[in-house]
C-alpha cells in the first residue's frame, strides 16, 4: 500500500500518474488521507485519481462497504471541528472515497484526518501550528487508529484477489466455428458496470468447454438502446452501484425483453447497496409485478446441471439458493441473484463478499444461459 497525505493542494507530473497508474492496476492499493481535512487535498487527490482513471468512479464508499468491518466493526465515529478543537465533537458514519479495479477497492481517500489520530494526538487548530493551512475536521485517535487497522487488515486480505485481477486472461475461440456462436452481451449503465471482466472470461469459457454451444469469445459492450440490444437475446448486468438508468433506457430493456430477450443482474460481491438499487430498478421496469423467488423444481435449475442446493464460498456449507425473477406469459425473461454467483468462477474473489462456491457458481452460470436460450 502506499500512502500519501499532506494539506497543500497539489498536482503530479506525468510521468509520476503513469507509475501510479501502473502500480494500482498491478495490484498496488493507493490511500490518500486529508491532514488536519484539508478539502484543499481532498480536492487534488480527488482530481489526480480521475485524471488517472478517467472511466473509473471515484465516491463515497457504500455503507456496508467491507473496510468499515474488516477487523473493527464500524458504523459510527467520532470527529472533532480542527478550527475549533477536540472539545467540538460530533459523530457520524464514517465517510472514505473509492475506486474499485475488479472486485477490490484499490484508491482510497479519508477526507478528514486520521494522520493526527494514528500518533494518538489531536489535530492542532491554527493558533498552534500551520496557521495558513486549510482545515475541517479530524477524527478522534481512538477511532482513527482502528479505521486504520480495518484499511490495512482489507488491504491484506485482497492481496490474492488483486495479483489474480492484475492478469488478463485471454482466452481464444478457434477461428472456424460451423455453428451459429453465442455472444454474451454486457449492459453498461451509468454505475460501476464491468466491476470483474475476467470472471466474464471464464463464464464463456466453461460454456465453451462443457454446453454443445459454439461460443464467441468477443464478449459485447452493450448500450441499454433498442438498436443495440436487438442482437442479443441474452443480457448480462452487475456492478456495485447504483446503475441509474433513465426512462427511456429502461423502456428498451423492457422492450427487448417482452420481445423475447432475457436479462441476467448478477449483485457483484453480494453487497447490500447494490441489491437495493437492483431492486428499484425491476420495480420500474415492471411496475405491475413483483420479483418472485425462483422454485427448487424451475427449469433453470435443471436446464443443464440438475442442481439440488449450493455452498457458500467462505465456509464451504450448504446455504439456501436466492434467486428470484419476473414472469412474462409464462416465461422466465428476468433473472436476479442477491447473492454473487459469477466472481467466484475464476476460484478467487472478494474474501468479504456474498455469494457461492465455485461450483455452485459454475453450474448455476451455465444453467442461466442454457435455460435463457431454451426458452
Amino acid at each position: 500500500m502506499l500512502y500519501v497525505t499532506g494539506y497543500q493542494p497539489f498536482e503530479f507530473t506525468n510521468e509520476q500518474r503513469a507509475a501510479l497508474r501502473d502500480y494500482v492496476l498491478s495490484g498496488g492499493t493507493l490511500m490518500g488521507d486529508a491532514a488536519l481535512g484539508s478539502p484543499a487535498f481532498a480536492e487534488s487527490f480527488t482530481n489526480e485519481i480521475r485524471r488517472m482513471f478517467p472511466q473509473r468512479q471515484f465516491d463515497v464508499l457504500q455503507v456496508d462497504h467491507p473496510v468499515f468491518r474488516a477487523f473493527y466493526p464500524y458504523s459510527n465515529v467520532h470527529y472533532f471541528e480542527v478550527e475549533k478543537g477536540w472539545q467540538q465533537s460530533s459523530q457520524g458514519p464514517p465517510q472514505l472515497l473509492g475506486m474499485n479495479i475488479g472486485t477490490r477497492t484499490a484508491v482510497l481517500l479519508t477526507p478528514f484526518d486520521m494522520t493526527c489520530g494514528w500518533d494518538e494526538f489531536y489535530a492542532p487548530d491554527s493558533s498552534i501550528k500551520v496557521p495558513d493551512a486549510p482545515r475541517t475536521q479530524a477524527i478522534i485517535p481512538g477511532d482513527a487508529i482502528r479505521m486504520g487497522t480495518n484499511i490495512v487488515a482489507y488491504v491484506a486480505a485482497l492481496r490474492q484477489v488483486a495479483d489474480v485481477e492484475a492478469v488478463t486472461r485471454e482466452i481464444v475461440a478457434p477461428a472456424d466455428r460451423p455453428r451459429q456462436e453465442f455472444v454474451l452481451a454486457q449492459l453498461r449503465h451509468h454505475g460501476d458496470w464491468s466491476p470483474d471482466p475476467n470472471s466474464v472470461y471464464q463464464w464463456l469459457r466453461h460454456l465453451a468447454n462443457e454446453s454443445s454451444l459454439a461460443v464467441g469469445f468477443d464478449l459485447k459492450h452493450v448500450d441499454a438502446d433498442e438498436m443495440q440490444l436487438a442482437p442479443y437475446p441474452f443480457l448480462f448486468m452487475t456492478g456495485f452501484r447504483d446503475p441509474r438508468l433513465s426512462d427511456e433506457e429502461l423502456e428498451a430493456l423492457r422492450n427487448h425483453m417482452q420481445a423475447g430477450g432475457f436479462l441476467f443482474i448478477n449483485n457483484c460481491s453480494g453487497f447490500n447497496e447494490f441489491d437495493r438499487h437492483a431492486r428499484n430498478l425491476v420495480a420500474r421496469l415492471f411496475p405491475d409485478q413483483e420479483l418472485q423467488p425462483i422454485a427448487e423444481d424451475h427449469a433453470l435449475m435443471k436446464a443443464l446441471y440438475t442442481i439440488a442446493g449450493v455452498k457458500d464460498r467462505v465456509s464451504g456449507v450448504a446455504r439456501p439458493l436466492e434467486l428470484e425473477g419476473i414472469t412474462v406469459r409464462d416465461r422466465l425473461v428476468l433473472l436476479y441473484s442477491k447473492n454473487d454467483m459469477i466472481t467466484h468462477l475464476k476460484q478467487v474473489s472478494d474474501p468479504f463478499g456474498n455469494g457461492y462456491d465455485a461450483e455452485s457458481c459454475r453450474q448455476l452460470a451455465l444453467n442461466v444461459v442454457a435455460y435463457a436460450l431454451q426458452s
